[in-house]
């Protein structure tokens, strides 16, 4: 792999981790409450932002919000099984 194209896919990877980071930290601070629970939150946010591709698999698949309306819509579509949670 040439150097140009490590640095295209380290760019493409940031760019994934900054946008998972800020959808994160949007999401969260809607349902924190409290000065120790938003920490913790914000520090789980910079967790999943690093290993970004799983978070979003896991936000697709309704892992943590089974009735999410883009997962809802998945599994009317027959994207994702029906007892999927």
């Amino acid at each position: 792999m040439s150097k140009q194209t490590r640095t295209f896919l380290l760019g493409l990877y940031l760019a994934g981790a900054i946008g998972t980071l800020v959808f994160q930290i949007a999401v969260r601070s809607q349902e924190c409450a409290g000065m120790n629970n938003c920490a913790v939150s914000y520090g789980k946010a910079v967790v999943w932002s690093v290993i970004w591709p799983a978070s979003w698999v896991a936000y697709i698949e309704g892992r943590f919000y089974p009735d999410a309306p883009f997962s809802r819509i998945l599994r009317e579509r027959g994207y994702l099984p029906k007892g999927a949670a």
